[in-house]
């Protein structure tokens, strides 16, 4: 029995490391529902996001230009097409017209395209999670608004709180939106 032993020791590490649960987490619009703007113009979204971010485990800054990617904490789905749909949703509930990721179904015609570049989107060293993007908004081929934003949360996040960094995320998400937003509003509608 005694030469089973190393071996049962080691049956029992391996089955203690499989069983790690895996977290899964979503991003999720904020804004009021805008289904009923069947009628109204609408802007196509396209969205791009780094690479490094661009998969199913979340990522976080450690020090300098080292990442950590979290193997038992993934995104539900694409990241990329989450971010698309819940910004759209968000657009579309603050704006009087509809937003629609791309690419957009067949039968429908754009009247306009924001293009929104996301640079960084993620748990820094600080515990602060960061968003900067540029984003234009493009109508028959010419530039009609641009801007560009660096938000951070409000509240640092620790290391291990991946439930808590999602949840800021989404926050950003929904802010980023707000402040896009606005800016349109303002051009469209500037103050007398």
């Amino acid at each position: 029995m005694p030469r089973f032993r190393p071996f049962m020791m080691l049956l029992l590490l391996l089955a203690g490391c499989a069983s790690a649960k895996t977290h899964y987490y979503v991003l999720d619009a904020h804004a009021p529902n805008a289904r009923h703007k069947a009628d109204t113009s609408i802007i196509a979204l396209q969205l791009s996001i780094p690479r490094y971010l661009d998969r199913s485990q979340l990522v976080s800054r450690t020090e300098g230009h080292e990442l950590f990617i979290a193997e038992n904490h993934q995104w539900a789905g694409s990241l990329h097409e989450n971010m698309a749909r819940v910004l759209a949703d968000d657009l579309s509930g603050l704006l009087s017209c509809r937003v629609l990721p791309m690419p957009l179904h067949a039968d429908l015609r754009a009247d306009a395209t924001l293009l929104v570049d996301i640079h960084r989107f993620e748990r820094m060293a600080d515990g602060h999670i960061r968003l900067e993007a540029v984003w234009h908004v493009l109508k028959h081929g010419q530039r009609l608004h641009a801007g560009a934003l660096a938000l951070d949360s409000e509240q640092a996040i620790a290391g291990n709180d991946y439930a808590g960094i999602a949840n800021g995320m989404n926050r950003l998400l929904d802010r980023m939106a707000r402040d896009i937003a606005d800016r349109l509003e303002r051009m469209h509608h500037p103050a007398h």
